[in-house]
């Protein structure tokens, strides 16, 4: 392939519009075409839908910064490669620069920009782009290739049973007596070179004696007409260079003598290909590992501050000895919220990982559609009373319907829907929640959701399951990541069910789930379980009638603190702490706790190495660990449980959720 096979796509991303003008003045004389943004929300948007020769990026943006945006870019599969030029008029200090490297970005302008260095840059990148773009081509071309040739191979094997590539005859001795010219190409010998000589001479000494002892089998059992049909060899050329084989011998008997016809294919471009696909597959699961491991350690790392946030603001809020003012009340909510709000965030993306790379579990189980709608409505009873929206429940399902789904995984859908309808609401707006059989099949259960609010523009509606997509909510006030829609459509896909949105901008939504039916009959011994699990009042440790020594190891000095603070409202309840595991461990020599609460990454022995040395060691009783941690992934739980936890709570942990974790552990230990 010569010459221009393309035009390709330069993305400027840069908050001040006027930036963005003079940068697409400026490159007016390359062969490219512009693409521009204005947040780094919305770059992350386009390179979904684009493919890039190269981004200019700005560092100072409002919000997502360019360091961070171009973080986000790496993550991406499509533009993991695509070079990143950081544009700026500030922080040329090297620290930034540096920092801008570390991001993932190819070179660092600064402004004022000259604008032959700029050109030429971009040239080189352009080039390289499209030196790629070629490369990737020619090499689907061959694979184009060794499709045809492989169906070719198939063909002529059909008509002409073995005879392949190089055909070969030798005598029972293995002296060759016909060398036709795809072998005279093959192993670079003329016919008057080769005739009469070994077969030896033209593969190595291994393959001649398997196809020796093929021959000697062959006369001892000279019924079979194919002897072998794939046998693998290393041939050897004239020049010494060896190539992998695939070898099929035939006998012939011509004027009583018995002769061996063997056809020899060169496999060499269809093991480089086999290794090219494990290569790949193995960067691939590398890339995945990274991607896995990334995600794990950016949820510990923030579950580890907002421990803190939340939980000194619910002790604040809990605390009987000093009582907030109803302005104090008021700020301590806001903290928590938006604590959770950020925690929800950390959840969503963790989600949406684990659903894209298909490692989400569902428990399916037959759920009935009519006391799931009536949980739901309890729930979100009072979502909207803060902008006086008006919930609406049209529950038309019999009561002994059932769907199949995941219980908790529909509820989150369902939350999910209703969530965005309140949010995406007018004042004095209506949300419609809605449950019906499908009348087209009566074949499924259809939950709708419908609301009179802002609705979607029918541009934004092409794009609204793609993950972080606000749709025309972008820039607007209104908080959101645009992960919700994305994993909501993906979980009820993997439900074997189906989503549709229909919207007028300024006129509202309406959004249609649709799971299948299970039979009656079959699941009439099966019991709903309720999913408003927390409806309970909160418990308090006050309740506890004997005293009780719990011991926390934690190397986090304000996780301590807060289980401090938090135990020490209750005089019942005496603390020990310890900063390490070994530390922790010689506490509970001399004196041996009613509860352990245990970290789990520690300094030197690991939580999950000492829970796992207390279990296995009989000098030390059985007792109670409680897990407080940030590894907040299933398997890092079911991992802790089966090593010898008896409970396992993700940070930032809900004090009322350790509340009941402690009463149910003394109420266990007292039966």
């Amino acid at each position: 392939m010569n010459g221009k096979i393309f035009t390709p796509n330069i993305l400027i991303v840069d908050d001040r519009q006027e930036n963005i003008f003079a940068l697409e003045k400026l490159l007016r004389r390359v062969d490219a075409n512009i693409i521009s943004a204005n947040s780094g929300n919305e770059a992350l948007s386009i390179i979904l839908r684009h493919s890039l020769a190269l981004i200019l990026l700005d560092v100072q943006m409002d919000g997502m910064d360019g360091f961070e945006t171009a973080a986000l870019i790496r993550e991406y599969e499509g533009t993991k490669d695509t070079p990143i030029i950081f544009v700026t008029a500030i922080n040329n200090d090297q620290h930034h620069i540096f920092q801008g490297y570390q991001s993932g970005a190819v070179d660092y302008l600064s402004k004022p920009l000259d604008p032959d260095i700029l050109i030429s840059k971009v040239n080189v990148f352009l080039q390289i782009h499209q030196q790629k773009i070629i490369q990737e081509d020619l090499i689907r071309k061959l694979q184009v290739s060794k499709n045809k040739l492989a169906e070719s191979e198939i063909r002529i094997h059909s008509v002409l049973n073995n005879i392949q590539d190089a055909v070969i005859t030798t005598d029972k001795s293995g002296s060759i007596l016909s060398f036709n010219m795809a072998a005279e190409k093959m192993f670079q010998y003329t016919f008057a070179e080769i005739i009469e000589k070994s077969l030896e001479k033209i593969m190595d000494i291994h393959s001649f004696r398997a196809y020796m002892d093929t021959i000697k089998e062959h006369i001892s059992e000279p019924r079979k007409k194919i002897l072998v049909s794939n046998m693998r060899i290393i041939g050897s050329r004239k020049n010494g260079q060896t190539f992998p084989g695939e070898m099929g011998i035939s006998h012939i008997t011509i004027d009583g003598q018995r002769l061996y016809t063997s056809s020899i294919r060169d496999v060499t471009q269809r093991e480089t290909y086999e290794t090219s696909l494990i290569e790949a597959k193995n960067e691939a699961l590398k890339a995945n590992h990274a991607k896995s491991t990334f995600l794990a350690n950016m949820s510990h790392e923030l579950r580890t501050p907002l421990n803190a946030i939340i939980g000194f603001s619910q002790l604040m809020q809990q605390n009987p000895n000093e009582v907030l003012t109803e302005s104090q009340n008021e700020n301590i909510g806001q903290i928590l919220s938006a604590g959770k709000h950020l925690l929800g965030l950390i959840n969503d993306i963790l989600d949406l990982s684990k659903i894209e790379a298909e490692k989400t579990f569902l428990s399916m189980e037959p759920i009935v559609a009519y006391d799931l709608i009536q949980e739901i409505h309890d729930l979100v009873r009072t979502m909207g009373s803060e902008l006086n929206i008006k919930l609406e429940v049209n529950n038309n399902c019999p009561r002994d319907i059932f769907f199949k789904g995941d219980l908790t995984r529909t509820k989150q859908v369902l939350l999910n829907l209703l969530s965005n309808s309140f949010k995406y609401n007018r004042p004095n707006g209506t949300v419609i929640l809605g449950c019906d059989i499908d009348e087209t099949s009566n074949k499924h259960v259809l939950f709708t959701v419908v609301d009179n609010g802002l609705g979607i523009s029918e541009e934004s509606l092409k794009n609204i399951f793609e993950p972080f997509n606000r749709g025309d909510a972008e820039g607007s006030q209104i908080e959101g990541t645009g992960i919700g829609l994305s994993i909501t459509k993906k979980l009820i896909e993997a439900m074997e069910g189906s989503l549709r949105v229909t919207s007028t901008l300024g006129k509202g939504s309406s959004f249609e789930v649709s799971l299948p039916l299970c039979e009656k009959v079959q699941f009439k011994e099966q019991q709903h379980t309720s999913i408003n699990k927390d409806s309970a009042p909160p418990e308090s440790l006050n309740s506890i009638q004997e005293e009780i020594e719990i011991l926390y190891i934690e190397d986090n000095p304000a996780n301590l603190l807060l289980i401090e603070k938090f135990l020490d409202a209750y005089p019942l309840v005496s603390l020990k702490t310890a900063v390490t595991a070994e530390i922790g461990l010689e506490v509970v020599k001399r004196d041996v706790p009613d509860i352990l609460l245990l970290d789990i990454n520690l300094p030197g022995m690991s939580g999950l190495e000492l829970c796992r040395l207390l279990r296995e060691d009989d000098d030390f009783p059985r007792i109670p660990i409680i897990g407080l941690s940030a590894n907040a992934m299933k398997t890092d739980k079911r991992r802790a449980l089966e090593i010898g936890f008896d409970d396992y709570l993700t940070k930032p942990v809900d004090l009322y959720a350790l509340t009941r974790c402690i009463l149910s552990t003394v109420k266990s230990k007292s039966v």
